[in-house]
């Protein structure tokens, strides 16, 4: 910097002079109420947000797992369409065979064929289903443009004593409670920084100067000095305004506080919940299957009748529908076991990568 001094008074020889300086300070914090807890409390934000991470990483897995299975629950529900086609095309073979003999009337012929054209219309809109669910797996993925995925046509699942013995109830991660503490931490530390601005602080500071009447000597060592020293600052007209920031941190204190008991409250819920649902569910699924082994023995003493005549085609089509039924509740048993194994392990705290190598080793 230069400045002019000539002002009302020549010195030198009737002309103004100037005066040239340069310099550096260097200061460095000794002593500051709260400076220690704002790293902390740094620090604290990239923990909370590691915690937002492990929450969306464990939805994920629990939609991705109810995602996967509904494609494989879609594709047993055209398989179990094609199976019913050919049996209700076999019994076409056997109508007409009748119908040509007198054993049987024109109207049998016609809701056959009627029940083939109806299952068609169902078979495209069960495909329909198999590509909008692969769609939506997709897009869960993050492959939205995904043509198709190879999935197995599997819905097998691990039975509850697998689970359990699995399970770990006692020892449990909930990222929401933990993130939770986190803040709960924090807001002590932005406590010790607010107080901190309206307290005093100590400095050690370093000054490294160079000062002279022309340019050219400025920087010459003989125009050059340095000190150093110990600056206590103490505010005294900073107001009062640590003690509203103070004010406002006891109030997000308290609503934190409020949320923790909420989340420990809709936690134990959730989990005695979705316990609850789990055994339901597995015990829909032992009833779903004894259900169908009844219903395919049905539909093969159908069969057999249907083809000695002792049954007329509408016994038969009943049957064969009850098998179907049957089948397919089967399947959206399985499904909903599934997804609730997905809510019982996020419920519980659980890691979901045990779930899923328990849902890869049954239906290897």
């Amino acid at each position: 910097t230069s400045n002019n001094n000539g002002g009302g008074n020549v010195l030198f020889n009737g002309e103004p002079y100037n005066q040239y300086n340069a310099g550096i300070r260097v200061t460095q914090p000794l002593f500051a109420i709260g400076s220690l807890a704002a790293i902390d409390s740094a620090k604290k934000d990239k923990q909370i947000s590691e915690y937002d991470v492990e929450i969306a990483s464990r939805n994920l897995g629990v939609n991705v797992i109810a995602a996967y299975f509904q494609v494989a629950l879609y594709m047993h529900n055209v398989d179990t369409l094609l199976l019913q086609e050919r049996i209700v095309k076999e019994s076409l073979n056997t109508t007409q065979h009748r119908y040509h003999t007198g054993r049987s009337q024109l109207l049998d012929v016609l809701q056959v064929k009627t029940q083939i054209a109806l299952l068609v219309s169902q078979l495209a809109d069960a495909k329909n289903q198999v590509d909008i669910a692969a769609a939506s797996l997709a897009n869960i993925l993050g492959e939205p443009h995904a043509k198709a995925y190879a999935i197995k046509n599997n819905l097998r699942s691990p039975d509850l004593k697998t689970v359990d013995s699995d399970v770990n109830v006692n020892n449990f991660h909930l990222p929401e409670l933990e993130q939770n503490k986190i803040k709960l931490l924090q807001i002590e530390d932005q406590k010790q920084v607010s107080l901190g601005k309206d307290l005093p602080n100590l400095q050690l500071f370093g000054d490294y100067k160079y000062q002279s009447y022309k340019k050219e000597d400025l920087f010459d060592g003989v125009n050059r000095s340095w000190d150093a020293g110990i600056l206590l600052t103490i505010p005294i007209f900073s107001g009062f305004s640590s003690i509203y920031n103070h004010d406002a941190l006891v109030s997000q204190q308290l609503q934190l506080e409020f949320a923790r008991k909420q989340l420990q409250n809709q936690t134990n819920l959730q989990q005695v919940t979705s316990r609850k649902q789990l055994e339901t569910a597995f015990q829909d699924l032992i009833a779903g299957k004894e259900a169908l082994d009844l219903a395919e023995q049905s539909s093969k003493e159908a069969i057999r009748q249907y083809k000695l005549a002792t049954i007329d085609f509408l016994q038969f089509l009943a049957i064969q529908t009850s098998y179907v039924q049957a089948q397919q509740t089967l399947n959206q048993s399985k499904y909903k076991y599934i997804v609730a194994l997905g809510d019982y392990y996020s419920a519980s705290g659980q890691d979901m990568s045990h779930l899923i190598d328990l849902l890869n080793e049954a239906n290897k």
